[in-house]
């Protein structure tokens, strides 16, 4: 695991863009939501991170009915 600063946006947009054409092909809108409270860059692994949210992706692209939604949305939880 390596901790390099990285802009969290785009690897989200990465991961939705990678997307985008298996879910076109089942008729799935892909939609990426992020809140302005998310920070521009952080520090932690964006390899995994991209690895992650695109097996969540994926998972959520093989199991979502055709012609339907799937929203990918970040926010930054404040106790």
């Amino acid at each position: 695991i390596t901790h390099t600063e990285f802009n969290i946006r785009d690897v989200l947009e990465r991961c939705t863009k990678i997307l985008k054409p298996k879910a076109s092909d089942k008729g799935i809108n892909i939609k990426l939501k992020i809140e302005k409270n998310i920070p521009e860059c952080t520090k932690n692994d964006p390899r995994r991170l991209q690895q992650v949210l695109i097996n969540l992706l994926g998972n959520a692209l093989k199991f979502s009915p055709n012609n339907s939604v799937i929203q990918l949305r970040a926010y930054l939880h404040e106790a």
